[in-house]
């Protein structure tokens, strides 16, 4: 099972890495519980099951790894076979690994 190993979270994406080194960018605005909260309640989120999802308890959201993986396309690709880039956190973003 795949696993999240990190989480970067700001008022327009969820930048997760997994923890086989795939990374993925997803849109806040998919979800509408968190496109429309305030960066404070964003930045509030803890890992469910040691990465296997993200939960937001003051917005009562819970999404699940293992959904990212299959169904979005928010793969950051990597180029010749090179590790992925890191993204760069926004500036009020919460980075917390596992």
């Amino acid at each position: 099972m795949v696993r999240a190993s990190s989480l970067s979270v700001s008022k327009n994406y969820l930048d997760l890495t997994l923890d086989d080194g795939r990374m993925m960018r997803i849109p806040t605005k998919l979800f509408p519980t968190l496109k429309d909260a305030p960066i404070e309640k964003l930045l509030h989120w803890q890992w469910i099951g040691e990465g296997i999802g993200i939960e937001w308890p003051d917005l009562d959201e819970h999404l699940s790894i293992a959904g990212f993986i299959r169904n979005t396309p928010y793969f950051i690709e990597r180029k010749n076979g090179a590790k992925p880039h890191k993204l760069r956190a926004a500036s009020r973003a919460r980075v917390h690994s596992i």
